[in-house]
């Protein structure tokens, strides 16, 4: 097959986040099954092509002007047009090519609570961004993309009855696992107590509040592992970093490049997570394949309740304490690996993704 991803981002330096991450990843499993695999994303000046992807996956940028220039995806002529989230390209593909099959995958579909929160814990910069955003991912266009889709993917489950709710589909969506290369034994751990925190530093995500408990557990190492994308709030959190010397702000690493990225996930026992909403962090996925135990604000599919420690009501210090307690984070570690592995690992979540594709061909035949 020749398989068309249409996505907002890559993951790269300039631009982090569970959406590129899984892009690229999808793009090389598909690629390595050997299928064709072209990726198509909005021209970004800051993005470089170079080293992104193996050669043999070509990338085509769309200056965000030429999008309505439905020739862009006729000339692609994919079987499968797979959008990583519900755009206005999306909706440009399938008028261009109404004869091909066409996916959405929902990975982090946004109701008005949800935009509403987007804006609140925002900095004002991110602010001006959000209606952009919101035009470009939920516009009727957007909407129209979803509901006309041949299939409908979501990356977790509890997502099914929200995406159903909001597009007023008529069939379910499927569930679409995120890929991740996972060991079949969890990684021994640290000595040494360790809590990570990983992600794009956004404001709605407080990683201060995850700075801030080293204060009240000066035994246990804190490593932040990630960026801000503001260069006045990454210098405002490494001071707030600096006044505990448990803290350590270990910067960006990128999972395709950086041969260190896991080893961070391997020797910590506990991820944390201190967004104020999230729809399925990869970051989970990644934590949960090395066996460590989720303690977080948001409890998607029960991550948190079932393999960690659900802060619902925000009170991380209590969640730490609970974890540590008889070592609960070790049982809890286990327990996230082996859900992990068996819903998230390469091989399974491929294999997925490959039915629908093929199932949906043979629907042409």
């Amino acid at each position: 097959m020749k398989i068309c991803i249409i996505t907002s981002q890559l993951l790269s330096h300039e631009k982090i986040g569970g959406f590129g991450s899984m892009s690229k990843q999808l793009a090389v499993a598909l690629q390595e099954e050997g299928h064709e695999v072209v990726v198509l994303m909005p021209k970004r000046k800051s993005f470089h092509k170079t080293s992104q992807l193996p050669e043999a996956i070509s990338i085509i940028e769309v200056e965000k002007t030429q999008i309505w220039k439905l020739h862009i995806y006729k000339s692609i002529d994919a079987d499968i047009y797979h959008s990583q989230n519900q755009t206005i390209i999306s909706s440009f593909a399938q008028i261009a090519e109404p004869n091909k099959k066409h996916i959405v995958t929902c990975r982090d579909p946004r109701n008005f609570k949800d935009w509403k929160n987007e804006f609140i814990h925002a900095t004002w910069r991110r602010r001006f961004k959000i209606p952009l955003n919101y035009l470009t991912e939920e516009s009727k266009l957007a909407y129209w993309a979803v509901q006309k889709a041949d299939a409908v993917g979501v990356p977790a489950k509890f997502l099914i009855p929200k995406v159903k709710k909001m597009y007023a589909l008529q069939k379910e969506a499927v569930f679409l696992p995120n890929i991740e290369d996972i060991p079949s034994i969890p990684p021994p751990k640290s000595p040494t107590i360790t809590v990570l925190w990983v992600g794009r530093m956004a404001k709605r995500k407080y990683p201060e509040h995850f700075i801030e408990l080293a204060a009240d557990f000066p035994q246990v190492q804190f490593q932040l592992l990630g960026k801000a994308e503001e260069e006045k709030r990454w210098q405002y959190l490494n001071q707030l970093a600096s006044k505990y010397p448990n803290v350590e702000m270990l910067g960006y690493k990128d999972k395709f490049k950086d041969i260190d990225f896991f080893d961070y996930f391997n020797k910590a026992q506990i991820l944390i997570n201190t967004s104020t909403r999230e729809g399925l962090p990869l970051t989970f996925i990644e934590a949960a394949a090395r066996g460590c135990a989720i303690l977080s604000a948001s409890n998607p599919d029960s991550f948190a309740s079932n393999y960690g420690y659900w802060a619902k009501d925000r009170d991380f210090k209590k969640g730490l304490q609970s974890l540590l307690e008889n070592e609960d984070w070790r049982k809890k570690g286990e327990l996230a690996h082996s859900y992990a592995y068996q819903h998230y690992r390469k091989e399974i979540a491929v294999r997925k993704h490959l039915e629908i594709y093929h199932h949906l061909m043979n629907s042409m035949e």
